[in-house]
């Protein structure tokens, strides 16, 4: 399975890194201080704590992921973060998230979420080294 909400590259790493970024800013800039992902994520990059770049990956990936999670609810009365690897079993995930039917879709759409895992996680050690640095230096 690949776990999109608590697996490497998942929800919880965009959710963890914007909440860590609100706590080290949050006191000087009110803005921050939202329980929205998505509003944070915004006042980041407006405020230039969070390049474009890695804000777009960061929104791209929440959004997919939880499109994903709301599909499943409606289909199965449950959100499911668990998704099957292998395309015949992935197949109805594939297609409620917009990808083409059959065993090609699936294989894209599990391509799709490898690869936004991967991008989750290089934004992620980046954005947490930074804040390393950042904590260290008394900034």
């Amino acid at each position: 399975f690949l776990d999109i909400k608590a697996g490497r590259g998942g929800l919880v790493d965009i959710e963890f890194a914007v909440q860590a970024l609100q706590l080290l800013h949050g006191q000087k800039r009110p803005g921050l201080r939202t329980p929205s992902t998505l509003k944070a994520l915004e006042f980041l990059v407006e405020t230039g704590l969070v390049e474009e770049k890695k804000y777009n990956i960061l929104r791209r990936a929440y959004l997919f992921y939880r499109q994903i999670e709301n599909r499943s609810q409606i289909y199965q009365g449950r959100p499911e973060s668990r998704i099957p690897t292998e395309p015949k079993e992935a197949i109805s995930f594939a297609r409620r998230s917009g990808f083409p039917g059959g065993e090609e879709g699936a294989r894209r759409f599990l391509e799709e979420i490898v690869s936004t895992r991967d991008r989750i996680r290089e934004v992620f050690d980046h954005l947490m080294a930074a804040l390393k640095r950042e904590t260290q230096s008394g900034g």
